[in-house]
């Protein structure tokens, strides 16, 4: 069940927005439940407690309770949630870096945007929970993050190959439309580098890597970009480092 908390003091575009978030999640499957208010202040601190998305208006009518006080109270309770900002003034993003928002949407530029945020932030609520959700035949298959071993680009395909984890997953490859890049940005949160066009790689498989290629710990060798290999290394580097 997904929490989703929307704050809007404009009545009007707070129906509408609840509308498409609604859409939105009926047509990827997820169970939800969605809180919806004008008033900050209404608000409880046990609601806070469950979001797990929350897009909220930043400029409210009350200055106590504009969005960045909510969004502090939000961060007490759930460091993780997903927070969206909407609204009209530009000069108030700087202000979405205090309490690490996700996205920041001027209300203008909302409907060419909506659902492409709204995807964004479903695939990292995912994550967290360890899954990648993908369509195959029309199904939804949610490969668990741990297990996923590499992407690979096959003609227009993506190819998803995972560890062996009986019985879910035992053997299985599956191939899904789409681009590498656009899944690269759900999936390196969770420690995948893109060493490749082509490879998209988990890195707590990989054993050695250098300009000739990256070894994974089953033997299997990728291709490395030499073209971006010295910034691919950076990385990997990074992400060995203790944390």
């Amino acid at each position: 069940m997904l929490h989703v908390l929307l704050c809007d003091d404009d009545e009007l575009f707070l129906n509408r927005m609840k509308s498409r978030v609604e859409a939105f999640l009926r047509s990827q499957g997820e169970g939800f439940e969605i809180l919806a208010y004008t008033d900050a202040s209404l608000i409880t601190d046990r609601e806070l407690t469950l979001c797990d998305l929350a897009l909220l208006d930043v400029d409210l009518a009350t200055p106590e309770d504009d969005g960045i006080a909510l969004a502090r109270r939000l961060r007490a309770f759930r460091q993780d949630a997903v927070l969206i900002f909407i609204t009209n003034f530009i000069e108030f993003a700087p202000a979405g870096y205090e309490v690490s928002a996700f996205r920041y949407v001027l209300k203008r530029d909302l409907e060419g945007i909506f659902n492409t945020y709204l995807r964004q932030a479903l695939n990292r609520i995912r994550l967290t929970r360890e899954v990648y959700p993908i369509w195959v035949d029309g199904k939804k298959v949610e490969l668990p993050v741990k297990y996923l071993e590499y992407l690979e680009v096959i003609g227009h395909n993506i190819a998803f190959f995972l560890r062996p984890i009986p019985p879910e997953t035992a053997g299985k490859r599956y191939q899904i439309r789409g681009t590498l890049s656009e899944i690269a940005q759900d999936l390196e949160v969770c420690g995948f580098l893109r060493v490749h066009k082509s490879y998209l790689v988990n890195m707590r498989f990989i054993t050695k890597l250098s300009s000739k290629g990256v070894v994974l710990d089953n033997g299997t060798v990728l291709r490395v970009s030499q073209m971006q290999y010295n910034e691919i290394k950076q990385k990997y580097l990074l992400w060995k480092q203790p944390r």
